[in-house]
């Protein structure tokens, strides 16, 4: 009884493969198959590209002069191309624009240790350097205790210890 209930069910799942496949294909003109192998693996510029892009572009946060740069750059390529009618569109316009040009963290005390750490995307910058006592890890469910705007203070004076 399975035997026969796995026959019926494996024909009626094969007869339309069956069926379909007595239909007439689509012919293949080898001629622009050959041409179109001819194009990907003798003048490709794909990998050109590619490593353009991610080598000397690099990474690009919205509304930044690297973003900027890469749009001007790719509509520049596609023009070279032979593309037509190329237009940079609007991605994300909402007026606020980010570029990280220096950031620095620092243990002073008790023994000075150069930190690593980034800034959030569109985090307001500082004018200057800030000097905050050090924060402990609350043990009681919290992950971190932030120092208050009033414990830091702006330190333009700052001994400068990276050199910068």
């Amino acid at each position: 009884m399975k035997t026969l209930r796995q026959t019926v069910v494996t024909v009626f799942f094969l007869l339309p493969l069956t069926l379909y496949s007595q239909k007439e294909q689509p012919r293949v003109d080898w001629d622009i198959v050959a041409k179109i192998r001819e194009e990907g693996f003798q003048r490709s510029q794909v990998m050109d590209i590619a490593g353009y892009t991610t080598d000397v572009l690099g990474s690009r946060l919205s509304l930044s002069e690297h973003m900027k740069k890469a749009q001007a750059w790719a509509k520049e390529k596609m023009g070279t191309l032979g593309l037509t009618n190329v237009v940079i569109e609007p991605f994300m316009d909402y007026g606020v624009a980010w570029d990280n040009e220096y950031f620095s963290i620092h243990m002073l005390e008790p023994t000075y240790v150069p930190m690593v750490g980034f800034p959030l995307a569109y985090t307001p910058g500082t004018q200057g350097k800030i000097v905050c006592p050090a924060v402990r890890p609350a043990r009681k469910g919290k992950l971190y205790v932030r120092p208050s705007s009033s414990t830091c203070r702006q330190n333009r004076t700052a001994r400068n210890i990276a050199g910068n």
